[in-house]
C-alpha cells in the first residue's frame, strides 16, 4: 500500500509540475505583451525572445537536475499570438517530458529545444534528448501526446516523435507559417 501511495504521490507531483509550466507559458507570453504594450489578437511575439525566456524559466524549474544540461535556440521571427501560445505549450509538455522521461535518477544526459525556419513558408520547433528512449509506437493516448498533437494540428502542422535507446528521443513539430 505504501508502494501505491508513493506512485500515487510521484504521479501527482508530476502533473502538478507539468500545470505550473503550462500556466508560466501563458504567464510569459502576457508579459511579453504588456512589455511591448500590444494585447490585441493581431500582437506578435519574437520567438527567438519567447523561446529564450521560456528557456530561463525551464532552467529555474529544472535547477536541481544538474546531470542534465539544457540549451535553446530560436531563430528570429515575429510570431501572431494564436501561433506563439500553442508553439510556448507544445514546448512545455516536450520539455517537461524530457526531463520526467529520458533520464532515470542517476542518468546525466542533455536537452535542447530549437524553432528553427526550414524555408520562406514553415517552420520547426523540435526538442531532442539523449537519453534513455522509448517505443514511440505505444502509448499514443497518452495525455501529453495528445496535448502535442492538438497543439499541432491547431497551427495546421504534424508532429511526430523519433527514438531510440542509441539515439535518444525528437519530439518534432512541423507547420506553414502564417501567410
Amino acid at each position: 500500500d505504501r508502494e501505491t501511495s508513493g506512485d500515487w504521490s510521484d504521479r501527482a507531483r508530476e502533473a502538478l509540475g507539468q500545470t505550473r509550466a503550462r500556466i508560466g507559458a501563458l504567464a510569459l507570453i502576457h508579459r511579453i505583451l504588456y512589455e511591448q504594450h500590444d494585447d490585441g489578437s493581431a500582437a506578435a511575439l519574437d520567438m527567438a525572445r519567447l523561446i529564450s525566456e521560456l528557456c530561463a524559466q525551464f532552467r529555474v524549474w529544472n535547477r536541481e537536475r544538474t546531470e542534465v544540461a539544457f540549451s535553446c535556440h530560436a531563430d528570429p521571427l515575429p510570431i501572431p499570438l494564436d501561433h506563439a501560445l500553442p508553439l510556448a505549450l507544445f514546448a512545455v509538455e516536450a520539455v517537461t517530458n524530457a526531463y520526467a522521461y529520458a533520464f532515470p535518477v542517476g542518468r546525466g544526459g542533455a536537452v535542447r529545444l530549437d524553432f528553427r525556419l526550414l524555408d520562406q513558408a514553415r517552420a520547426c520547433l523540435s526538442v531532442t534528448d539523449n537519453g534513455a528512449g522509448f517505443d514511440a509506437t505505444g502509448n499514443g493516448h497518452s495525455m501529453g501526446r495528445q496535448l502535442m498533437q492538438g497543439f499541432a494540428q491547431q497551427l495546421g502542422g504534424t508532429f511526430a516523435i523519433t527514438s531510440s535507446a542509441e539515439h535518444g528521443t525528437e519530439v518534432r513539430l512541423d507547420y506553414p507559417l502564417p501567410a
